[in-house]
This record gives structure tokens, sequence and C-alpha cells, in this order.
């Protein structure tokens, strides 16, 4: 999260750096403004992540081209947030992508029991949701 990467954006755009506390999971976030769009980079810490990165993706924002996670690495990094919201979030990626999103999570759980419990207690809420 050093700032000499970020400051080479300051002429294109408006950076907000908050770093996470030292018991944090997360580095912290990074909020891009730039022409009228804004955008949170999560910066993460744990030994995983890396490989999201190597997985990425990129987008066009305004004149510059940024790496993004792919759609069922957002839905791991929800599932390690954990937080009310984070899993809403996955509940509706999920409506929106059912079938290929879900098997895509499950073949990057593995291996990772804490995401798999959050992962199964999900969908067995929203499976219970459905029915009801």
């Amino acid at each position: 999260m050093g700032g000499g990467f970020w400051e080479s954006w300051e002429a294109s755009a408006k950076i907000e750096i908050r770093r996470g506390d030292p018991d944090d999971p997360l580095a912290g976030v990074v909020r891009v403004r730039a022409e009228g769009e804004i955008l949170d980079l999560v910066v993460g810490r744990e030994p995983w992540m890396p490989a999201v990165l190597e997985r990425r993706i990129e987008i066009q924002l305004g004149s510059r081209v940024l790496p993004v996670v792919s759609r069922a690495d957002l839905v791991l990094l929800k599932l390690f947030a954990g937080g009310p919201q984070d899993l809403l979030d996955v509940e509706l990626l999920l409506a929106a992508h059912p079938g290929d999103l879900k098997a895509e999570v499950e073949r990057q759980l593995k291996g990772r029991s804490a995401l798999e419990k959050t992962w199964k207690r999900l969908l067995m809420r929203s499976s219970s949701n459905r029915l009801s």
C-alpha cells in the first residue's frame, strides 16, 4: 500500500488510502475517484490472495486500465470478509450467475476450510430462503 505507486495517479484521480489495523486481515482499502467513477481496491494480507491477483481481469476506468478480481474471486474475498453485506453480495452474485459461478467458487475453495464453512452456511441459508 505504498504511497509512491498512488502518487502517479494524483493528476488524473483522487486517491484515498485507508490502512488496516495490525490485527486486521486486510492491509487496507484504496478508494479511487476518477471521471465520476468510484472504485474501492481491497488490499489483502492472506497467503492465498496472490493467486487471486494472478487470475485478475482488466477493466477500463477513465483513461487507465485496472486489474480487478474475477466474480469467483470476489466471492472468495466477500466470504473472507464475512460481514452481513458481504454475504448478501455473494447471494446476489449467485442469483445473477447461478451455475457457472457456484462451480468456479467451489473449485477455488478447496483447502480453505474456514471459507468453505462460510460458503456452506451461506448456501444452506440461501436454499432455505428460496423455500420460504
